[in-house]
């Protein structure tokens, strides 16, 4: 029996947002107190992410069976990775950080292409044989 893909993806986008959230914070040798400052970062980040994805047509079948559809995953990070900075910025009374805002989005981007290019290409290949497109 097959399951649907959705519940994969959106499981599969939260952990990505969630492991390059913790990097930045590892880069910076603050994981270990990052605490509010990671909620506050993450939070927001898989927000937008969901809403603007879903928006952009991100979960739709056809986005993940073909390359041409990546642009919808790179434009919802960004807009998922400024919304996380704003977030930060406003819940933790700090300040909005331009290179925070590029490093946070280009990463974002970078990472989320590269989960999802993956998807792409085992639709492909036929080789995500625990998930239904259709």
């Amino acid at each position: 029996m097959k399951l649907p893909v959705i519940p994969w993806v959106v499981l599969g986008d939260s952990i990505v947002l969630a492991l390059i959230t913790a990097a930045g914070f590892a880069t910076h040798g603050t994981l270990q107190d990052a605490g509010a400052r990671l909620v506050a970062t993450y939070i927001p980040l898989l927000a937008v992410w969901l809403l603007a994805a879903s928006l952009l047509g991100g979960f739709k079948p056809e986005s993940l069976e073909k390359p041409g559809q990546l642009w919808r995953a790179a434009l919802a990070a960004i807009l998922a990775s400024l919304a996380a900075a704003w977030g930060r910025a406003a819940w933790t009374g700090g300040a909005l950080v331009p290179i925070f805002v590029l490093v946070l989005a280009a990463t974002n981007t970078l990472a989320m292409l590269a989960w999802r290019g993956l998807l792409v290409f085992l639709s492909r290949q036929k080789k995500v044989i625990w998930m239904k497109l259709r």
